[in-house]
């Protein structure tokens, strides 16, 4: 490669504080911000480096090798899960389409005011939920009428239905 001989010591330390400006961006959540200034170090070190439209191209292509090959490890550790907790979800993400349990008929109680909408705790899980019959404090035990997708629509919990339990 014709781009060899005219490397520098500004041109190498640009080329490698790029590198490593890219595996940062690579390996943190964030704006980009690390791996604009890592392209822009690229940029420097080809403008420092080379003499000659041929000699950029050799480098140009060098450096997107390079960085490919940096993405490709980084893909192959986050496969193996060798990557920060940060960058993995370990949640499970389901699909709302996908048929959920219909808690018809269960039990909870109101975690914030419903006006008609809010928030209600059924067998430890958080719904958001809608009231059939409007206003409903927070703390009242309520009944669920239905599922929909949005969440449950729920009743207040009355005598007739303590009686039944």
């Amino acid at each position: 490669m014709g781009f060899l001989a005219d490397l520098t010591a500004a041109g190498i330390t640009l080329f490698v504080i790029g590198l490593v400006f890219c595996a940062i961006e690579m390996a943190s959540p964030g704006f980009g911000i690390f791996g604009i200034v890592g392209i822009g170090c690229y940029t420097a070190s080809v403008a420092v480096t080379v003499t000659d439209w041929v000699g950029a191209l050799e480098m140009g292509a060098a450096i997107f090798a390079v960085t490919a090959v940096m993405g490709l490890i980084f893909m192959i550790l986050a496969s193996k899960g060798v990557l920060p907790s940060k960058l993995v979800l370990k949640q499970d993400v389901r699909d709302p389409s996908s048929p959920q349990p219909d808690p018809s008929g269960s039990r909870g109680v109101t975690l914030t005011e419903l006006r008609p909408s809010g928030v209600v705790e059924i067998d430890g899980k958080r719904f958001d939920a809608v009231s059939e019959g409007g206003f409903i404090e927070a703390g009242t035990e309520v009944i669920v009428a239905s599922r929909r997708l949005s969440g449950v629509v729920v009743r207040r919990a009355d005598a007739k239905d303590q009686s039944n339990k």
